[in-house]
């Protein structure tokens, strides 16, 4: 099946302003959060600069991750992703200050389809999916920094 995509965007709200929240979304802070979550560098060590290569594995599937960017004082950060076989494509995360202490998380994947649409997990960024997966990602975001409180 070729030519399929998906392109979904979804937003919540985090009680940390942009500057703060952005690191949420980088490989290593996204440790704290994503369950299984467990980056591994190609070059060894953890890195946020253009072009770090790092791999993560998910219901028996490798990922390949690039860093186009993070910008932590802008709160964004870009990614292109590859699961070989599966599924290709550049996520983006966009964190803007909304009321104060707060900021508003936009996150954005554009994806296509490689394989076999049953056995890619692609439809998990379909619209209807993908904002299933944005409010799993609020509140598992937001149980975790109620943990780092106090």
């Amino acid at each position: 099946m070729t030519g399929v995509k998906h392109a979904s965007s979804g937003r919540f709200e985090l009680p940390r302003p942009a500057v703060d929240a952005i690191w949420l979304f980088t490989p290593e802070g996204e440790r704290g959060w994503a369950p299984g979550w467990n980056p591994r560098y190609v070059a060894g060590e953890p890195s946020e600069a253009p072009g770090t290569v790092f791999t993560t594995t998910a219901h028996n599937s490798e990922t390949v991750w690039v860093i186009v960017e993070i910008n932590r004082s802008g709160g964004f950060a870009t990614y292109a992703r590859l699961t070989p076989g599966h599924h290709a494509g550049i996520v983006r995360v966009q964190c803007e200050d909304a009321r104060p202490g707060h900021s508003t998380v936009t996150v954005s994947y554009d994806m296509s389809l490689l394989g076999d649409r049953e056995l890619s997990g692609f439809d998990a960024y379909a619209p209807a999916h993908f904002d299933e997966m944005m409010r799993d990602w609020s509140e598992t975001i937001r149980t975790f920094l109620q943990s780092q409180v106090g």
